[in-house]
């Protein structure tokens, strides 16, 4: 086995370590192998020299297991003086914070809770222009009839007309409102859909 392959085989071996640590290990075992060609051995025999690199990898992953993990230390007096000192303008800016995000929430909720009724007042008030038309022209030709039993041609005819006109307007405006209303009501859908994602968001972060 010549140096690259060993190396290239190393480099498997080691894997999962961290990157520093297997290009610091092959630096030296390749400095290892260098120092011993020129000591006049062949690649091969100073590869050999060496030992199989799945096992050199156990030795070194053994080796780290074993090393002290370091401890935390704990803060100095001089850290937690400044601590102390500064906790005025942490506390400040905490607070600072704190407000700012619960005037953006109201205002978010406040801008949404505004759409919602601006879409469903514009629904009402179009569906309450259609059957107001609706109800006036039935009311025309009710009146219309009335007149009709009266004998009063003349009014009979101009109410009835006025009645029927009215309910052609009625008519067309629902057909021409219809799919107005059918955006509303989806606009009305994602609105809510909108604020109760936005309020479950707000419970899955607290």
């Amino acid at each position: 086995m010549n140096k690259r392959r060993f190396l290239i085989k190393l480099k498997r071996a080691l894997w999962g370590l961290g990157p520093s640590e297997i290009k610091s290990r092959l630096a030296f075992y390749s400095e290892m192998i260098d120092d011993r060609v020129e000591e006049g051995r062949t690649e091969k025999e100073a590869v050999l020299e060496i030992g199989k690199p799945e096992e050199i990898a156990k030795e070194i992953r053994l080796e780290i297991s074993e090393r002290p993990k370091k401890e935390k230390r704990p803060l100095g007096t001089g850290a937690k003086v400044l601590i102390l000192l500064g906790s005025p303008i942490w506390l400040s800016l905490g607070i600072a914070a704190a407000a700012i995000v619960f005037s953006l929430a109201i205002s978010a909720f406040a801008v949404v809770f505004s759409v919602f009724v601006c879409l469903l007042a514009a629904l009402i008030s179009l569906y309450a222009v259609v059957l107001s038309l609706g109800v006036s022209g039935l009311a025309c030709i009710a009146g219309g009839a009335a007149c009709l039993f009266t004998g009063r041609f003349t009014e009979m005819l101009i109410v009835s007309g006025a009645g029927f006109v009215l309910a052609a307007v009625c008519i067309w405006l629902f057909l021409v409102c219809a799919p107005i209303g059918n955006a509303i009501l989806r606009g009305i859908g994602n609105t809510w859909d909108f604020a109760v994602r936005i309020v479950l968001k707000r419970r899955s972060f607290e």
